[in-house]
């Protein structure tokens, strides 16, 4: 499903969308101008190796019907592959590129983020975009003492410094996690391990 991508890794591209993506939830509501800008200006910022490949949406069984491509990216190195997805059925979203980072990373070692009033306005707008999909969740915890128990606010956030990949972690106990060398900078410490233990 997964495709090495050698170019794409901390830089800056356009993304290109499909005809659904036109029409997809995600990107219904973009205004008109930055649909244009992000499909021709290099708003979004990638920080990925291995990304979706195009034809796995199209053959591999758990995928077709289930999830639509939104957008690609053209890779200099490897060629076309999947920047963003959402799911038919479910409010399943994905993007390979980072639109916060537009925002709120500024370490001068990651070259490419665009800060720019576009790039910031684009970020919003998957801010808010995200943050109305989580309001249709009508779930609720059925007492505030039993939200407490659970709630982030238990833990205190560790601080990386200047490490541009982690500057803030939160280490919850008895989670595995695995020791973490960064690549940018060298800081080692502990980090989450992808197990799902």
């Amino acid at each position: 499903l997964l495709i090495n991508v050698k170019g794409s890794n901390s830089v800056a591209r356009t993304i290109n969308l499909t005809s659904y993506g036109y029409t997809s939830r995600m990107m219904s509501g973009f205004p008109a101008d930055l649909i244009t800008k992000i499909q021709t200006q290099n708003l979004t910022f990638f920080h990925h190796s291995y990304t979706p490949d195009p034809a796995a949406y199209k053959q591999n069984p758990y995928l077709v019907g289930n999830i639509s491509t939104i957008s690609t990216t053209i890779d200099v190195v490897s060629g076309q592959y999947v920047s963003s997805y959402e799911g038919i059925k479910y409010p399943w979203y994905g993007t390979q590129f980072h639109p916060e980072k537009n925002t709120y990373e500024w370490y001068t070692g990651l070259l490419g983020i665009s800060h720019s009033v576009d790039a910031v306005r684009m970020q919003q707008y998957y801010a808010y975009f995200f943050a109305n999909e989580t309001r249709k969740n009508n779930h609720t915890f059925p007492t505030t003492e039993s939200f407490l128990n659970v709630s982030i606010w238990n833990y205190h956030p560790h601080h990386f410094g200047a490490d541009p990949e982690f500057e803030e972690v939160y280490i919850i106990p008895n989670w595995n996690y695995t020791h973490h060398t960064s690549r940018l900078t060298g800081y080692e410490g502990p980090f989450f391990s992808d197990d799902g233990e």
